[in-house]
C-alpha cells in the first residue's frame, strides 16, 4: 500500500509541477517564429516525353512526330540562406524539372515567385536555386552538425503532402548513417514526423539553426527519418554557386559492412568491425591502385575502419588528388596499398545515370513515377500525374506500390507485363502516416 502512495505522491507532483511551468507549452514558439519565414514551399513541374510501356519500333507511326508530351508534378520545401535570394532545397524535389514556383506563406493572395535552379549535386541530394525575392526576409543560419548531441531536441519544418507550412519535432537519434545503396554514409536519424513534402525543409536545434536537411523517410519503420548534414552541404555550396556541380573525388568501389560469416571465409577476425570491397570499377582509381572485390579495409590512413558508414564518410570528406593509404587484408594477409582520389570521368557518369533509367519508370498509362524502393519491396511513388487513373484511384506521393494483383513487385520489367494484362488492377500499397506503417488495398481502373 505504501508503494501505491508514494507512486501517486509523485504523480500528482509531476503534474503540480508541469501546471505550474508555463514555459514548457511554448517551448519551440520562439524557434518557429524566428525561422518559418525563410521557409517556403516548392511546386514544381515538368513536361517530359511520354514513353511507351513496351519499345515499340513502329511508336512513329501510332504517335507520330513529334511523341505526346506529359506533365509531371513534385512537391517540397526550401529555405533561403542569403539576402540575395538564394536557397537550398533537395534535388529530387527540383532537379528534373522546368518550372519551379516559390510561396512563402501560406496565404491564398500570395503570388508565386519563380525559382531558378542553378546548381545539383544529385549525389548529396541538394539543388541550389536563385530567386527574385520581392521582400526582406531574414535568412536561416547555419549550425555545426558535427557538434550537435545524439538525444537533442529536433525541430522539422515542411510543407508535407502539400498541406502548406508544418511543424513537427523529436529527437535527435543518431549521427552516421547511410541510407541502402546510397554513397553518402553521414546522415543524421531523427524521430521528428517527415512526411513526403518535408523535402528540402529544415532541421532545426533549440538555438533555430539548420543543422540538417529533411531527405528521406524509412517507409517500412516508424519514427525513422533522415536529413543530409549541414556541414556537408557548407563543403559543396562554393562549387554549386561557382560551377553550378559539384566535383567529388571517386574511388570506385562499392562496400559493405564485414559480417561474421563473410569474415571466416575470407581469413579475418569474426569480431572485426569493418568493410568489404564487393565491387571495383573498371579503370577507377581503385582498379589502378590493385584493389580487388573481397579485400577487407582495416584502416585508412591510419584511422580504423568500423564498417561501411565510416569509410564512406572518409571517402565524402577526401579531395581530388588526394591519397590515401589502405591497410587491407586479402587472404588473411595485411597489405598496404596507395590510392590517388580522381575526379569521375562522364563515361562513369553515363553509367550512374543509365543504372538510374533502370532503377527509374515514368508510366504514363497510370499516371505516376516509380522508383526502385531500397529494400527491393516495391516502388516508391515520387511523382502522380494529375487527372490520371492513379489520382483518380487515390494513389498519392509517397506510397510503396507492394503488390500488383496480389503479385509481389520486385522489377519495372515485372510492372510493365503486370500493367499490360488488364485494364483494371488490384493494388496493395503501404502508407506511413504519423509515424504508423498502413498498408491499403485499391482498385486502379486504366480505362
Amino acid at each position: 500500500m505504501k508503494y501505491l502512495f508514494f507512486y501517486l505522491f509523485i504523480l500528482c507532483g509531476c503534474n503540480s509541477a508541469i501546471g505550474d511551468s508555463g514555459a514548457d507549452s511554448d517551448l519551440f514558439v520562439g524557434i518557429v517564429d524566428q525561422v518559418i519565414p525563410a521557409i517556403a514551399n516548392i511546386s514544381s513541374v515538368s513536361t517530359v516525353e511520354r514513353p511507351l510501356l513496351i519499345p515499340f519500333p513502329f511508336d512513329e507511326l501510332f504517335y507520330g512526330k513529334p511523341k505526346p508530351m506529359i506533365k509531371i508534378s513534385s512537391l517540397g520545401s526550401a529555405l533561403l540562406i542569403d539576402s540575395s535570394g538564394l536557397m537550398i532545397t533537395n534535388y529530387h524535389v527540383v532537379g528534373e524539372m522546368s518550372d519551379v514556383k516559390i510561396v512563402f506563406t501560406d496565404s491564398p493572395d500570395e503570388k508565386p515567385v519563380q525559382g531558378k535552379v542553378i546548381g545539383k549535386d544529385q549525389e548529396l541530394d541538394i539543388a541550389l536555386i536563385s530567386i527574385d525575392l520581392k521582400k526582406k526576409i531574414t535568412p536561416v543560419v547555419f549550425g555545426n552538425s558535427d557538434t550537435v548531441r545524439v538525444g537533442e531536441f529536433v525541430l522539422a519544418v515542411g510543407n508535407p503532402f502539400g498541406q502548406g507550412h508544418s511543424v513537427s519535432h523529436g529527437i535527435l537519434s543518431a549521427k552516421g548513417r547511410a541510407l541502402p545503396g546510397g554513397p553518402f554514409g553521414g546522415f543524421l536519424q531523427t524521430d521528428a514526423p517527415i512526411n513526403p513534402g518535408n523535402s528540402g525543409g529544415p532541421l532545426l536545434n533549440m538555438k533555430g539553426e539548420v543543422i540538417g536537411i529533411n531527405t528521406a523517410i524509412q517507409f517500412n519503420a516508424q519514427g525513422i527519418s533522415f536529413a543530409i548534414p549541414i556541414n556537408s552541404i557548407k563543403e559543396i555550396l562554393p562549387q554549386l554557386k561557382e560551377k553550378g556541380r559539384v566535383d567529388r573525388a571517386y574511388l570506385g568501389v562499392v562496400i559493405e559492412n564485414l559480417s561474421p560469416g563473410v569474415a571466416a571465409h575470407l581469413k579475418a577476425n569474426q569480431e572485426s568491425r569493418a568493410a568489404v570491397i564487393t565491387t571495383v570499377y573498371d579503370n577507377s582509381p581503385a582498379h589502378k591502385s590493385g584493389l580487388k572485390p573481397y579485400d577487407v579495409v582495416i584502416s585508412i590512413n591510419n584511422v580504423p575502419i568500423y564498417g561501411s558508414n565510416q569509410m564512406m564518410a572518409t571517402l565524402y570528406s577526401s579531395k581530388i588528388g588526394e591519397q590515401l593509404d589502405f591497410s587491407i587484408l586479402r587472404e588473411g594477409k595485411e597489405k598496404k596499398i596507395k590510392v590517388i582520389l580522381d575526379k569521375k570521368t562522364s563515361e562513369e557518369k553515363l553509367a550512374m545515370q543509365k543504372q538510374e533509367k533502370e532503377m527509374i519508370l515514368v508510366d504514363p498509362k497510370s499516371g505516376v513515377r516509380i522508383e526502385k524502393f531500397p529494400d527491393g519491396k516495391g516502388f516508391l511513388v515520387t511523382g502522380v500525374i494529375t487527372g490520371g487513373p492513379a489520382e483518380r484511384s487515390g494513389i498519392m506521393l509517397g506510397d510503396v506500390l507492394v503488390e500488383i494483383d496480389q503479385k509481389p513487385i520486385r522489377s519495372l520489367e515485372q510492372y510493365r507485363s503486370f500493367m499490360i494484362q488488364s485494364p483494371k488492377h488490384l493494388i496493395r500499397l503501404m502508407r506511413t502516416r504519423m509515424g504508423k506503417e498502413t498498408f491499403t488495398i485499391i482498385e486502379l481502373d486504366l480505362t
